[in-house]
Formats: structure tokens, sequence, C-alpha cells
């Protein structure tokens, strides 16, 4: 079933985030079904996966894979240049910031 894609995906992730910013502390059963509204989405479907436990093995490899590699911060990424050398990102990255290790990765 889909909820909206990978364009519902990001409003989504964007409009939890401000809220959350913006200091709301309410539960995610409060507040999923608020933003999913504002999105156009299936708030019931939408409250009805994030309480699932279907994709719970996958979330927890990430997790672990994350803690394993060094991870600190969210979102957690990798560079692997051709030499194998590693260059870990941690947390949101500046775009400038995040080009320039693009860039200079692309150029070893």
């Amino acid at each position: 079933v889909s909820l909206g894609g990978d364009d519902a995906f990001w409003a989504f992730a964007d409009s939890y985030m401000d809220l959350k910013a913006a200091g709301n502390n309410q539960p995610p059963t409060v507040t999923i079904p608020i933003v999913a509204n504002e999105i156009g989405v299936d708030a019931e479907g939408l409250l009805a996966c994030a309480q699932s436990d279907e994709f719970e093995d996958e979330v927890v490899a990430d997790a672990n894979n994350a803690i394993a590699t060094g991870g600190q911060g969210t979102p957690w990424s990798i560079v692997i240049l051709p030499s194998g050398e590693m260059i870990p990102l941690g947390g949101a990255l500046p775009y400038d910031n995040l080009k320039q290790i693009i860039d200079g990765a692309l150029e070893s």
C-alpha cells in the first residue's frame, strides 16, 4: 500500500521535524496524524504503518550498522574513496560542505 511515495515521505519528514524543532512534544500517535492530514496522506494508514513492526528487522540492522561503523548523528553516511578510505558524515551537513567532500572523493 502506497502512502504517497517519495514526495510525501520528504514532505512528512520536513513537516514533522519542523513541528519538533518548534517545541512540539506531543507523542508520535498525535503528531503523525496531524502531519499526515497536512500533507494529504491517509492518517490512519500512516499511523498503522508507524506502529507496525513490519520493518523492525531492517531498522535494527541499519542502527547496528551505524553503531558498528562509528555512526554519530542522523543522517549517518560514509563516503568510500577508490582507495578504500572512508569519510564519515555524521549529521546533516550544509550542501557546500557535502559537495566539497564528494567532489574530493571523485577526484581521487
